[in-house]
């Protein structure tokens, strides 16, 4: 058991890792291949940060869009096996995903200076 709780951590931390690397490398891949690159043109910082989270925020709600199809498709799997603990992990990702691209639409126009 104490192996297990060791190597969870350590899978845990690399995960981690690896998310913070993929969302710096999606960062500077969407700021380079932008339409129209906001520091071009010498517009201000607010207007940067507005093209920033204009591109950014759909790609989370479709995230999110992802997450709640995979939920769906789980909480069904679960019913056709007749098990509960599936059909409960499916309805738990089914909400993470709608509350993911809630939370984003919510806050998308309170970000925006």
């Amino acid at each position: 058991m104490k192996n297990v709780k060791t190597i969870n951590r350590q899978i845990n931390k690399f995960m981690w890792s690896a998310f913070v690397a993929l969302t710096a490398c999606m960062m500077s891949t969407i700021i380079a291949f932008a339409d129209d690159p906001p520091a071009s043109n010498g517009d201000s910082a607010s207007t940067i940060w507005n093209t920033v989270i204009d591109t950014i925020c759909p790609y989370i709600i479709a995230l999110g869009g992802v997450v709640c199809l995979i939920g769906g498709v789980n909480w069904a799997l679960g019913f056709k096996s007749e098990d509960s603990d599936a059909q409960v992990r499916g309805i738990r990702t089914l909400i993470a995903g709608v509350a993911v691209s809630g939370v984003v639409l919510a806050t998308q126009s309170l970000v925006k200076l």
